[in-house]
Order: C-alpha cells, then sequence, then structure tokens
C-alpha cells in the first residue's frame, strides 16, 4: 500500500512537472500482484459508486479496490471497470469473510485497511 501511494504521488509530481507518465495497466491488472495503481485515496465505496462519482480527477478509486481484490482473491474474479456492481460487492462480501471483519459489502477504512494489507503481503482469499 505505502509503495502504491509513493508511486502514485511520484507520477503525480512527473505530470506537474511536465513529464509524461503512463499509468495503464493491463486488463486484468489485479491478477499480476503489485500492479493496482489506480489510486491513492481510501473513500467509502458501495453499490452504485463508480471511479467518476468519487473522484474529481484522474484518481480511480473504485478500480484500485476492484484491482486488490481481484490480487486477494483466488477463486473470484471482478472486472476492473471502475464501477462499483453487484460482481464488486459480491467479490467484497467474500474477502470480508476471509478477513474476519464486518460482510456488509461496502469498503469503508476497516475493509480498506484489510484490502491494503492483504494485497501488500500477497495473502490470499480462498473462499
Amino acid at each position: 500500500m505505502i509503495a502504491r501511494r509513493i508511486s502514485v504521488a511520484l507520477a503525480s509530481l512527473a505530470l506537474t512537472a511536465g513529464s509524461a507518465v503512463a499509468l495503464a495497466a493491463p486488463a486484468h491488472a489485479g491478477i499480476m500482484e503489485g500492479n493496482c495503481r489506480y489510486s491513492y485515496r481510501s473513500p467509502y465505496l458501495s453499490v452504485g459508486d463508480t471511479d467518476a462519482s468519487t473522484t474529481d480527477g484522474w484518481d480511480r478509486p473504485v478500480s484500485q479496490a476492484q484491482c486488490e481484490l481481484n490480487s486477494v482473491l483466488k477463486y473470484t474474479y471482478v472486472a476492473t471497470d471502475g464501477s462499483f456492481g453487484q460482481q464488486t460487492h459480491t467479490g467484497t462480501v467474500l474477502f470480508q469473510r476471509c478477513a474476519g471483519i464486518a460482510d456488509d459489502g461496502i469498503i469503508g477504512p476497516v475493509t480498506w485497511s484489510n484490502l491494503d494489507s492483504w494485497f501488500d503481503k500477497g495473502w490470499r482469499c480462498y473462499k
């Protein structure tokens, strides 16, 4: 998580300085651990949220959550499409059960903290 936030901050600085920095990720970015570089923010996310509705620029927190879910969920794929729909909700609930936290399907501070930790450590959820 720290590495992700530093890399996003450095990319932001480079863009501000006039350098061109590509932040594109492969279609299945979550499968390649360490490749989730969509956002440094951790806002509350739930069904109906989109990257466009939760940010005012290039920052993409829904895609970040989806990418991290794909990295930690062994048997479930969540489309990294920037839209928090039923698939993302289901993946979130499965992860929350693995982490032993409230399984409400909402990504708030506790879920972000656990998701970031699991992602950083390369842990997998086998539900």
